[in-house]
């Protein structure tokens, strides 16, 4: 498999053992999955769970590190296979995860601009009016936190009734705000249902209201820019099918949050 970043994951076996290898996809990006491999090395939690790492090294200059398999079904799968009972318990568990997150408010007006003028010169023309829309807000007092950087469905596995946190992700900017955004790209957007021909669209309503219901009018705006800003930071390693995809659902949320 290659993700967007064009790291390779390969399902590897020794002495009968299965464990995944992903590897940099170059090395300016070394330094980058060191940081996302550190990241899941710290995390530490009661309910949920990492692939535990075994070892990391470097092959032809690139960076490696190889983890635990876990043989679970993504979230997605999941939502799509039970019911709303069987999938409120697990959406219960981000919620609080998210929620006892510690966070302290810091200035990242700079960090915003610096990455929304960077994407500036990779997105087409009609998206630019986006930017104007992540840029459009007061970042002075934004809460800074931990966060998993990408935590979309396909990146939370369901195995023996666990839920585990796969494909950490360095960000611009460290946030849990960020990863709430994520879940509402699955939620809202169906982004981890992209390439399927149906989506649960009553479920994840039902769970669009929830996830909203624990945020305060101020935090669903930090919220909501975040995915904008970061359905754009898709857009430079998108092929056409996923460009078609984004420029479709940025239509769709500029007109649900009324822009």
């Amino acid at each position: 498999m290659n993700g967007h970043s064009g790291c390779k994951v390969l399902l590897c076996e020794k002495n009968g053992k299965k464990y995944v290898r992903k590897i940099s996809s170059s090395k300016e990006y070394n330094s980058r999955l060191k940081l996302q491999m550190q990241k899941q090395n710290d995390f530490n939690d009661f309910t949920l769970k990492v692939p535990k790492i075994y070892e990391s090294g470097n092959v032809s200059d690139l960076f490696y590190f190889d983890m635990e398999f876990i043989s679970g079904i993504p979230f997605h799968n999941y939502i799509s296979l039970n019911s709303i009972d069987n999938i409120i318990p697990i959406i219960e568990i981000l919620s609080n995860f998210l929620q006892k997150i510690p966070a302290y408010y810091a200035d990242v007006t700079l960090d915003i601009n610096n990455k929304v003028y960077s994407l500036k010169k990779n997105i087409p023309p009609s998206m630019l009016r986006y930017c104007d829309y992540c840029l459009d807000y007061d970042w002075s007092n934004t809460p800074e936190s931990q966060s998993h950087g990408d935590l979309t469905f396909e990146n939370i596995l369901i195995y023996r009734n666990q839920v585990y946190f796969i494909d950490f992700l360095d960000s611009f900017i460290e946030t849990k705000y960020i990863d709430y955004s994520k879940l509402l790209q699955d939620i809202l957007l169906m982004w981890s249902w992209r390439n399927d021909e149906k989506t649960p669209f009553i479920k994840n309503m039902y769970l669009y209201n929830k996830i909203l219901s624990d945020l305060s009018p101020h935090q669903i705006e930090i919220t909501r820019r975040l995915l904008m800003l970061g359905l754009l930071r898709i857009v430079p390693y998108s092929d056409k099918k996923t460009l078609n995809f984004l420029e479709n659902k940025l239509q769709y949320i500029s007109k649900r949050f009324n822009l």
